[in-house]
């Protein structure tokens, strides 16, 4: 019998490594409009951009265009931290990931933070719940990685969200000062100075980078790497594009910011869509950990058997596994990508 449990908390710490492999992978690969910006800028790299381009005809490289695409395509390389090729995220790549969330914090901050984190959840573990030291430490290590990695990627989420909801109204101040007359260079400032929120400091920071005599491609090239948003990397490319071949940057820009609100309604309404099969996902996911709650105010002698009994712990690791699998499924059906 002894035998029979040791090798089911080996099998279960096996399984817990693995899933933890799998998170750190996850936290290493970049998103859905990551990959989209990528085969965007490869496009840009092959066409140059440009209208009627053949994808078989490369253009001349020293092209500024192709020299922000070549800069920004490199800087999605560096963030992506080497894919699968390494399980462990790179420092820059949780650099980037608090600079997008918007915290003024250090990678060895976050790190310490993980660590309490682990430290307290392998306490909780071992003395309170009474697991094994495998299962503890498994379980310990999963939460010092989950959570911080949750907490910095809703973050960045809520901040991008933010960030897209002002890009229209400074693309339309970038509009009417170009029609004003006012160099591009003056319109991203007034951006900085008028607008607030997110949008606001990362127009600042492009202002700033052009004012000691970094290019604007370059200097926008470095903003699409902290925001990693396909609708800003457009303004960047439809910049980059114009300053090289001309025409009318005004009506350029005015296509894209009715395009992006555009986006911004299909997304909306998707949301709203979606709305009822998200409550339903968070009642019914919230359901067992109520009723365990009033089990234990209740009836702490009954429900106990789940925490104290070997046969306990299979059910409740069988239900946590099963809960888990059901929000990824109702979290896939519930998103779209467009």
């Amino acid at each position: 019998m002894i035998e029979l449990l040791q090798a089911n908390s080996l099998l279960l710490g096996g399984l817990c490594i693995v899933l933890i492999l799998v998170i750190m992978a996850l936290m290493t690969m970049g998103s859905a409009d990551e990959r989209r910006l990528q085969k965007r800028l490869s496009q840009v790299a092959v066409t140059g951009g440009l209208p009627g381009a053949k994808p078989g005809k490369k253009s001349d490289p020293s092209s500024p265009t192709l020299k922000a695409a070549a800069n920004q395509r490199r800087a999605s390389k560096a963030a992506e931290g080497g894919g699968m090729g390494s399980l462990l995220p790179s420092v820059d790549l949780l650099t980037l990931k608090l600079e997008r969330a918007g915290l003024n914090i250090s990678v060895s901050t976050m790190l310490i933070i993980a660590a309490g984190l682990a430290l307290f959840a392998l306490l909780l573990f071992a003395l309170v719940l009474k697991l094994g030291f495998l299962v503890s430490l498994t379980g310990a290590l999963a939460v010092g990685i989950a959570l911080p990695s949750y907490f910095v990627s809703s973050a960045g989420k809520k901040r991008g969200a933010r960030f897209l909801k002002d890009l229209p109204d400074a693309i339309d101040l970038i509009v009417r000062s170009v029609k004003s007359g006012l160099p591009v260079s003056e319109a991203i400032f007034a951006i900085s100075r008028d607008l607030k929120g997110p949008a606001a400091v990362e127009f600042t920071k492009i202002s700033d980078q052009m004012r000691i005599g970094i290019p604007l491609e370059d200097a926008f090239a470095r903003s699409v790497r902290r925001i990693g948003l396909s609708d800003f990397a457009f303004l960047s490319i439809s910049l980059s594009i114009t300053q090289e071949t001309g025409g009318n940057l005004g009506e350029t820009l005015t296509n894209l910011s009715r395009l992006l609100r555009l986006r911004q309604q299909m997304h909306l309404k998707i949301h709203a869509l979606t709305s009822e099969a998200r409550a339903s996902a968070i009642i019914v996911g919230s359901l067992p950990f109520l009723v365990v709650g009033a089990l234990m105010v209740l009836n702490p002698d009954y429900i106990n058997t789940l925490f104290t009994d070997p046969t306990g712990h299979k059910v409740l690791y069988f239900a946590g596994g099963s809960l888990g699998l059901g929000f990824l499924v109702m979290g896939k059906l519930v998103r779209f990508d467009f």
